[in-house]
C-alpha cells in the first residue's frame, strides 16, 4: 500500500462511502472486488491508515448489506470474504467487537440455517464463525446463547462437502473448550446427534466428543456425583455409543471403539461400573442393546459377514481385556466385574464358534483376568465350568475345545440370558 495522507486518505473514505451508498448492486460487488485484492493480509492500522481512521464506516456498511441481501445470496461470498478481513486484521479487535454489535453474528448464525444458501457460502460464515468464537471466551459464551450450537449440528447433518463438515467440528472444538458456562451444553448438544442417520455427521461427532470428554486432564477430575451434568454427559454418552460397537461400518465401529476405550481410563468409580455392566450386556448377545441405526444398517449387510451381536460381542471383550489393568485401579469397578455373571459371559463368549475374533478377545480377557486375580478367576470358572474345563482353559484358553465343552460354555450363556 502506498504512503498516503491524512487528508488523502479522509477525501478517499468519502469517495469510497458516497460510491456506496449510491451504488447499485453491480457497483458494490466490483467495490468489494477490490477492497479484497487491496487489503487482504493488512493489520488494523493499515487499514485505518487507508481509510483516514474511518475503516469501520465502510465496515458497517458491508455489515448492514449483508443483514439486507444474505437471504437472496446477493454476493455473499464477497461480502463475508470482506468482513473477514477486517475480523481477521491484527489489532483489530475493535472490528469484532462493532460487527457483533451491529447484529453481524447473529446473519451468520441464520444464515447457516437456510437450506437454499449455498454450501460454499456456507463454509466461509462457518470461517467467519471460528473467528468471532477464537476471539475469546465472551464471544463463545455469545455464540453459544445465541443457539450457535444447534445451528452447527444441523449444518453437519446436512453438509455434503468434507471441507464442511471439518469447519463444523472444528466450531465444536472451539466452543466446547475454554468456555465453562456452556461447555455441558456443547457436549449435550453433540451427544443427542449420536443418534443421527448421517454417518458422516455420526463420526465426526464421536470424533469431537472424544477431544472434548476423554481428554486425559477430564477423565482424571471426573470424581463429581452422580447429579453433575458432567457426569450425566458421560452415562448418555455411553447409552449412546455402546449400541454402535456392533456397526457394520467399520468406522463408526471404529469411533464408537475408541471412545469407549478412552471412557474407560476415567478415575470415577460409578462411571467405570457403568461401562463395566454396559459391556456385559453385550457380552450375552443382547440383542435389543443394538442401536436402531444398527439395525438400518442389516439392510446393507452380506450374507458373508458376521452380524452386528457378533461384532458388538468380540469388540466389547476386545475392550474389556486391552482396559483391564486401567478398570482394576478401581476397587468397585473390580467388584463388578470379578462376579458369577461376568464369568458366565466371559465363557459363553469363548465358545462362540461362529465368530472367531468373539473367541478370541474373551480368551485374552480370561487370560488377562487370571493373571490380575488368579484365586478367584479360578474359583469362579471351577464353580461354573468344572475342574475339567478349568484345567483346559487355564492351559491355553485361545484351544480349539470339543463340543461337549462348547455345549457346556453355551449353557451358561442361556442360564444367563
Amino acid at each position: 500500500m502506498t504512503e498516503r495522507s491524512a487528508s488523502s486518505a479522509l477525501r478517499w473514505l468519502r469517495h469510497q462511502l458516497r460510491c456506496w451508498d449510491k451504488g447499485d448492486r453491480v457497483t458494490r460487488t466490483k467495490m468489494l472486488d477490490e477492497f479484497i485484492e487491496r487489503h487482504a493480509h493488512e493489520t488494523g492500522p493499515q487499514l485505518e491508515k487507508y481509510y483516514g481512521n474511518g475503516a469501520s464506516l465502510f465496515l458497517t456498511r458491508i455489515s448492514a448489506w449483508l443483514k439486507l441481501t444474505y437471504v437472496e445470496s446477493i454476493a455473499l461470498d464477497k461480502q463475508l470474504n470482506a468482513i473477514s478481513i477486517f475480523l481477521s486484521a491484527a489489532n483489530g479487535t475493535r472490528y469484532l467487537a462493532e460487527f457483533v454489535d451491529f447484529g453481524g453474528l447473529l446473519s451468520i448464525l441464520d444464515l447457516l440455517s437456510i437450506k437454499e444458501i449455498d454450501e460454499q457460502d456456507k463454509c466461509s460464515a462457518l470461517k467467519l464463525l471460528l473467528q468471532i468464537a477464537h476471539a475469546g471466551r465472551f464471544y463463545k459464551e455469545l455464540i453459544c446463547s445465541f443457539n450457535g450450537m444447534q445451528v452447527t449440528v444441523g449444518l453437519l447433518e446436512q453438509a455434503n462437502f468434507p471441507h464442511t463438515r471439518l469447519l463444523v467440528y472444528d466450531v465444536f472444538l472451539v466452543l466446547g473448550s475454554g468456555n465453562p458456562k456452556y461447555s455441558n451444553k456443547v457436549q449435550a448438544e453433540i451427544i443427542a446427534m449420536i443418534s443421527t442417520r448421517n454417518i458422516h455427521a455420526l463420526r465426526l461427532g464421536m470424533q469431537a466428543i472424544r477431544r472434548l470428554v476423554c481428554s486425559s486432564t477430564h477423565m482424571h477430575v471426573i470424581q463429581s456425583s452422580s447429579r453433575s451434568h458432567t457426569h450425566n454427559n458421560l452415562l448418555q454418552l455411553i447409552d449412546k455409543t455402546i449400541p454402535l460397537l456392533g456397526s457394520p461400518d467399520f468406522e463408526v465401529q471404529y469411533e464408537a471403539f475408541e471412545l469407549i476405550q478412552s471412557m474407560c481410563m476415567t478415575k470415577s468409580a460409578s462411571v467405570g461400573v457403568y461401562i463395566v455392566e454396559s459391556l456385559y450386556k453385550l457380552l450375552i448377545k443382547s440383542s435389543h442393546e443394538l442401536d436402531r441405526n444398527v439395525q438400518l444398517h442389516l439392510l446393507m449387510e452380506k450374507e458373508n459377514e458376521a452380524s452386528p451381536v457378533d461384532i458388538a460381542q468380540a469388540t466389547a471383550a476386545k475392550i474389556l481385556y486391552q482396559s483391564l489393568h486401567r478398570l482394576f485401579e478401581n476397587e468397585e469397578v473390580r467388584e463388578a466385574i470379578m462376579t458369577e455373571k461376568y464369568f458366565r459371559a466371559i465363557l459363553s463368549t469363548i465358545a462362540n464358534d461362529g465368530h472367531y475374533e468373539s473367541r478370541q478377545h474373551a480368551a485374552n480377557l480370561f487370560e488377562t483376568l487370571t493373571t490380575l486375580d488368579m484365586d478367584k478367576a479360578f474359583a469362579l470358572t471351577q464353580v461354573l465350568a468344572g475342574d475339567e474345563l478349568l484345567y483346559l482353559l487355564c492351559e491355553n484358553p485361545q484351544r480349539d475345545l470339543e463340543s461337549k465343552h462348547l455345549d457346556a460354555l453355551r449353557l451358561l450363556g442361556k442360564a444367563e440370558g
